[in-house]
């Protein structure tokens, strides 16, 4: 928030990163870390290590998706992703429209590719066709049944890069958004 204010006033012209904002309290202000939003003990760099790669079926990626979806113009474009617990076995699926930003959340028994499959394709079935023509996923295991929901709802598959989670952007921020009143640990 600090880095998009400081440039908007500076007519679009970036003046600060949030990489160096959240460097600095890490590093100069730790009395600070509490006020941030997803603040953690250390701070972590890097990625984590990859873990053996899970072919899901059909899978088209995210350069494949057309340009048009990008733009936000035409509703009907779906992102979805699961916030999961580490106090329990639930999850909480999470879908936003790309144009409208409208948000549904529905709670998972479990992060199994069937109960994620079949609850979205519950959740999205109440809107007419042309409010869901396609879905953009991560390249977590519970979407490896992508398949059923596409043959379900008549909706176009897409898959972001592996570690690109920005390239669905519109349900990353809803996340961050739940994650304020829902904690990890919940």
């Amino acid at each position: 928030m600090i880095a998009g204010r400081l440039a908007l006033q500076n007519g679009g012209r970036k003046v600060i990163s949030h990489e160096s904002i959240y460097q600095w309290i890490y590093s100069s202000a730790p009395h600070l870390k509490e006020y941030l939003v997803r603040a953690h003990q250390t701070r972590h760099y890097g990625r984590r290590a990859q873990s053996a790669k899970l072919k899901i079926p059909e899978r088209v990626g995210i350069a494949e998706r057309p340009a048009h979806v990008e733009s936000r113009q035409e509703p009907g474009h779906w992102e979805t992703d699961l916030l999961v617990s580490t106090a329990s076995k639930a999850a909480l699926q999470v879908s936003a429209e790309r144009t409208t930003r409208l948000t549904r959340l529905k709670k998972l028994r479990n992060k199994t590719a069937a109960e994620s499959s079949s609850t979205l394709a519950a959740t999205l079935k109440v809107y007419p066709a042309d409010l869901r023509r396609s879905i953009t996923y991560d390249n977590g295991s519970e979407n490896y049944e992508h398949w059923k929901v596409k043959l379900a709802l008549g909706t176009q598959s897409y898959f972001c890069e592996a570690y690109h989670s920005w390239e669905k952007g519109t349900v990353e921020n809803t996340n961050g958004l739940i994650r304020r009143f829902l904690p990890i640990g919940n």
